[in-house]
């Protein structure tokens, strides 16, 4: 694939967030797994809240890009689910059952569907991946990023000599897709500690990056969104839950008890402009779709501008990135490495344990700093 702009003029439209309570333990209370029948209950949800998005006649700038957040398909687990029964009960192919179904009421309205979960993928049977993945209008999946700081399963940087990315058919780690609502991307939950991924991203292209977070909330998480915005010049859609049922299919499937068991995360969805302003957010973890408008054509205007001052222009015209070279080329997480220690077998395991040991020593090894007493 060779980048091309398919769309010189995007018109304004309205990005939808879905902070949902989602069932989201699997195992549940008593420790069981679920397979179809758990994802089924939370695609129900996911379709009803997209056929809300459109119920009450036609909205202006329309809503063209529907988020959900992570774990809000297939659930997550507990640290001592192994990798075998996250592929059996919780992951999903892509495209597959489930995602056929969002692809039918992305055709059905005319709109872009977000979304991530836990993906088999045939390529890697032994393991899994933390995947977003946006569906277009004709249904069709045009994005896969896979989550790189990953505290689950497996991520492109421990395969990196072998990894390509299954949607653009190349060693893509920070995919970027030119659509007709501008150039869009991902990045997962515990990703925002990385800022180098949503600056690669926008190196990339992109123009409205998608966090879709599970949960991961505090102060300085807020702030930092806003941060990587402005760093970027990007709009910033923040996609998060409402929280999370800690139940059994009995308890919430007939009578829609929906009781939050999750009291940390949650909640915090907000639109932040390429200025890192934020343009709309929820007040509560309540559940709820936050609307916001994305000017595409008003971002592009700004990054014909060198940045001068707090407002105007394009921050990545600053990026002066040969200083920047020496420090990069040096490893600090070792990529790789399964190939050497296996792929984790569950959460925390001995594998990911001592690879993490191995960052945190050559990170000493990076610094390059003198002693004032050299000083002549």
């Amino acid at each position: 694939m060779t980048a091309k702009s398919t769309n010189e003029n995007v018109a304004p439209y309205q990005v939808a967030c879905i902070q949902a309570a989602w069932e989201t333990y699997n195992p549940n209370i008593h420790g069981e797994y679920e397979g179809e029948t758990f994802k089924r209950r939370n695609l129900r949800r996911m379709c009803d809240y997209i056929d809300f998005c459109f119920a009450f006649g036609t909205n202006w700038p329309p809503v063209k890009l529907i988020c959900f957040s992570e774990f809000s398909l297939g659930g997550v687990y507990s640290a001592t689910t192994t990798n075998e029964q996250v592929k059996k009960w919780q992951a999903i192919t892509m495209p597959g059952p489930e995602t056929d179904i969002l692809a039918e009421k992305a055709r059905k309205y005319d709109c872009y569907i977000a979304a991530v979960n836990h993906e088999n993928d045939p390529d890697w049977p032994e393991t899994y991946f933390n995947t977003a993945f946006i569906i277009n209008p004709k249904g069709k999946i045009i994005l896969k990023y896979r989550k790189m700081n990953t505290a689950y399963g497996c991520n492109p940087h421990d395969i990196m000599d072998k990894y390509v990315n299954p949607i653009t058919g190349k060693k893509d780690f920070f995919p970027v897709v030119d659509t007709k609502i501008g150039r869009l991307a991902c990045f997962v939950c515990g990703d925002l500690m990385i800022p180098e991924i949503p600056r690669m991203e926008a190196m990339n292209g992109a123009e409205v990056i998608l966090h879709l977070n599970g949960g991961f909330v505090h102060e300085i998480a807020a702030m930092a969104l806003q941060v990587r915005a402005w760093d970027n010049t990007v709009y910033i859609v923040e996609q998060n839950n409402a929280g999370a049922f800690l139940t059994t299919g009995d308890f919430c499937g007939k009578n829609g008890i929906n009781p939050t068991y999750d009291a940390t995360g949650g909640g915090q969805c907000r639109v932040i402009d390429f200025y890192g302003r934020i343009i709309a957010q929820t007040p509560d973890r309540c559940p709820q779709v936050l609307t916001a408008p994305i000017d595409v054509m008003k971002l592009r205007e700004a990054r014909k501008q060198f940045r001068m001052g707090i407002y105007g222009g394009d921050s990545i015209t600053r990026c002066r990135t040969e200083l920047y070279r020496p420090f990069y080329a040096n490893t600090i997480f070792p990529p790789n490495k399964v190939f050497e220690v296996g792929f984790m077998t569950r959460l925390n395991d001995e594998g990911v344990t001592r690879r993490r040991q191995e960052a945190v020593a050559n990170r000493q090894k990076t610094m390059n700093y003198y002693s004032e007493d050299d000083v002549k």
